[in-house]
């Protein structure tokens, strides 16, 4: 049995921490997403990146945020040592250990004796049983994690607008059945100077279309606010680090990788050798196909054959930082929240991911929330005042900064 290093997990689920109580280090995995990978689908896919399986140490202080911690957004506090985060695959039975795991807090050696201890560890499985009680029982949990707000800016033409997604088409003259809900008089420099101010980070550029008018709003966006925004929209190997360099933190993608209604592990593993995975969001947007979601792609207009499960979640984590899915049948419609879908981001995500679509009012982004158990960011677009909806802007980003709170 290997002693877990002294380590104090703050404002994590229920913000509580245990002492004194020893775990073995789990083994390595032969395969880190679960699945045989001598699959000819999958095959050569898990060389390159470093396996999600793998165990992560962190110097502390720090925050922490990746897929070890399920994608929360959690405080970690030492002097002296380092934390070993143990990882495993995101099943319910492994969160559970997840959880167990980050409040580990072990015994240093003359410290503490056997009564004291025993305590100790007696009021944290309680705590721990609790805590797993509410989650079934869906009670209305308080949920310690930081829910960012993303915002947006959506370039068609030059101009910053409001489309419906699902009207896009690839057509020289725009496509008669556009359908626009809002051109905004500002320029997208502007709002990302607005977003700067506000300072809301992780924001998307997307340019609707691969015109020259798109890309300079797009650059003159991620120049106003280096580091700030992460930009979609025709990115490719070719062009991917240009757009960094421009002062992009991360490039978005989805046709380049979804290819003729495939997967093509081939592109995504060139593009990972040259953005590197820490640079790099799978947009993985999906409509209702047969029951299942189904990764759509060109301007989310030709269904995929990947479907949006735990398989391919697990899998293409090893490649991205981020995931960003829209809802894209409920998307720029102000038809509410794709409940089921946010919950199931929520559940099997096992790195940070960001939900667009159907958001409304204050109380959706609560939904998302709680559907999401804190792991879910979220993106708002046609229903703020900014762009001419009834939900105001300043009402969403004091929502942002309270959750920032939570994390003290």
């Amino acid at each position: 049995m290997a002693d877990f290093e002294e380590a104090k997990v703050l404002k994590w689920g229920m913000g509580m921490s245990i002492e004194n109580e020893k775990s073995e280090k789990p083994s390595k995995s032969t395969s880190a997403f679960g699945f045989d990978s001598d699959d000819p689908e999958y095959a050569g896919a898990l060389e390159g990146p470093k396996a999600a399986s793998e165990a992560v140490v962190v110097e502390r202080p720090t925050i922490v945020r990746s897929s070890v911690l399920d994608g929360a957004h959690c405080s970690t506090l030492s002097s002296r040592r380092r934390l070993l985060f143990p990882s495993f695959s995101d099943s319910p039975q492994s969160r559970i250990l997840q959880f167990r795991a980050l409040l580990l807090y072990s015994k240093e050696e003359g410290n503490y004796d056997n009564g004291f201890q025993s305590n100790i560890v007696s009021v944290a499985k309680w705590g721990f049983i609790i805590f797993i009680l509410l989650q079934i029982l869906g009670s209305g949990l308080s949920i310690r994690c930081f829910v960012h707000f993303r915002p947006c800016i959506d370039i068609h033409k030059g101009m910053v607008k409001q489309i419906v997604g699902s009207t896009l088409q690839d057509s020289k003259d725009g496509g008669s059945m556009l359908i626009t809900n809002f051109e905004s008089d500002k320029s997208a420099a502007e709002f990302a100077n607005m977003y700067k101010e506000d300072g809301l980070k992780g924001g998307h550029v997307i340019m609707l279309g691969a015109d020259s008018f798109s890309r300079s709003a797009a650059i003159k966006a991620l120049n106003s606010y280096p580091g700030g925004l992460q930009v979609g929209g025709g990115i490719t190997s070719e062009n991917a680090f240009s757009y960094l360099a421009e002062g992009a933190s991360h490039v978005i993608v989805t046709s380049y990788v979804f290819n003729n209604g495939k997967m093509d592990i081939e592109r995504l593993k060139y593009l990972v050798s040259i953005v590197g995975k820490q640079r790099l969001v799978l947009d993985l947007s999906c409509r209702k196909k047969d029951g299942k979601y189904a990764i759509v792609t060109d301007r989310w207009q030709k269904f995929s054959n990947v479907y949006l499960d735990l398989r391919t979640l697990e899998f293409l984590a090893a490649y991205a930082d981020e995931f960003l899915v829209h809802g894209v049948d409920v998307e720029g419609k102000k038809l509410g929240i794709d409940e089921e879908l946010v919950a199931f981001l929520g559940q099997h995500s096992p790195i940070p991911v960001t939900y667009a679509g159907g958001v409304i009012t204050m109380d959706d982004l609560e939904s998302i929330k709680v559907a999401g158990m804190g792991r879910v960011d979220v993106t708002v677009g046609s229903a703020l005042d900014i762009f001419g909806g009834n939900l105001a802007y300043k009402d969403v980003v004091a929502w942002h900064k309270e959750q920032e709170a939570l994390t003290g």
